[in-house]
């Protein structure tokens, strides 16, 4: 553990939109239960680039005591959603929904 920054969502903003989750290069958010969370805070960097394109202001960058980010763990995790992709699909008239595809990797 080291103190450093780290991403916060504010689960109450949180509309599940998806958008953070594009954007994080990392692959370090996930939507569960139609809300985004960081699924490990080794993944995330904290750099912040899935700030600035949510639309209700639910992430914000903090500073604590966390898990040092592990760009190699990063990594492994990316290789692995590879295999199972979620797909965001968002509607101006519903819901965010989640749908699950599995892909086989060549």
């Amino acid at each position: 553990m080291a103190r450093r920054k780290i991403i916060k969502i504010d689960q109450s903003r949180c509309n599940g939109c998806g958008e953070c989750i594009t954007a994080c290069l990392e692959s370090a958010i996930e939507l569960k239960d139609g809300k985004a969370r960081v699924i490990s805070d080794s993944f995330c960097d904290g750099l912040g680039a899935c700030l600035a394109v949510c639309p209700e202001g639910a992430l914000t960058i903090v500073e604590r005591d966390a898990e040092v980010f592990d760009l190699q763990a990063a990594k492994e995790h990316q290789g692995r959603s590879k295999e199972e992709k979620s797909v965001v699909m968002v509607s101006p008239c519903t819901s965010p929904m989640t749908l699950h595809s599995h892909f086989n990797v060549l």
